[in-house]
């Protein structure tokens, strides 16, 4: 779990270096990932959410994927698959012990039927004047030794570079593109090609703030 909070701070200064910086953020977002839910990691993770709602107190919650492998009990009146209940269950869980308001896309493990609970699970937003873009993969290899090796299809590469191009135009965003860190066979190119595509979208005076993570 990690915090992260914004300051205002033009690009050529550093926060530490200005004698009016101001003693507290003017906004902050938890940041969680891979919690990884099962039957035996439910309290924890339900006190865990308690503690960022009464402690941390952010603005929005961050869940970039590996959420829970805890299907919901099987309705006999119900016609639905195992995925679909992992994912009712994880929304149902999320309303009843977390009060603040959160964005969620799917990882590697258990992205299935997630569109039909939680909708989009490729998208972007603005916050505070920084730009978020939240990225899942398209396709998932699950052979045995590729766990986690994941990729793009071309659609969403031209979404991807379509929407970098568009929030250039905006003042200072900070980007957030959780990525695959490894790749297939033959299919290597794929972080260096999205680190030359954000390269090209990032105006450095204007654009201070932004991390690619892999």
């Amino acid at each position: 779990m990690v915090a992260a909070a914004a300051w205002p701070c033009p690009a050529d200064e550093r926060l530490e270096d200005r004698t009016d910086a101001p003693s507290s953020p003017l906004w902050r977002f938890a940041w969680i990932s891979d919690m990884h839910i099962s039957a035996s990691t439910l309290q924890y993770t339900a006190d865990s959410l308690y503690c960022v709602d009464t402690q941390w107190k952010p603005d929005f919650v961050l869940f970039t994927g590996d959420n829970n492998g805890h299907p919901a009990p099987v309705d006999p009146n119900v016609l639905e698959s195992r995925d679909l209940r992992r994912q009712r269950f994880l929304k149902q869980f999320l309303a009843e012990h977390l009060k603040t308001p959160y964005v969620i896309i799917p990882g590697d493990n258990w992205p299935e039927e997630f569109d039909k609970v939680f909708g989009a699970k490729q998208y972007s937003f603005d916050r505070g004047g920084l730009h978020f873009v939240l990225l899942a993969p398209d396709r998932v290899w699950s052979l045995p030794k590729h766990e986690g090796l994941s990729v793009f299809d071309t659609a969403t590469w031209d979404w991807i570079e379509s929407d970098l191009q568009q929030a250039r135009q905006r003042p200072g965003p900070l980007s957030l593109c959780p990525l695959p860190s490894r790749c297939p066979q033959g299919r290597r190119r794929e972080p260096r090609r999205m680190s030359k595509l954000s390269s090209r979208s990032i105006d450095q005076k204007s654009q201070p703030c932004y991390f690619l993570l892999y």
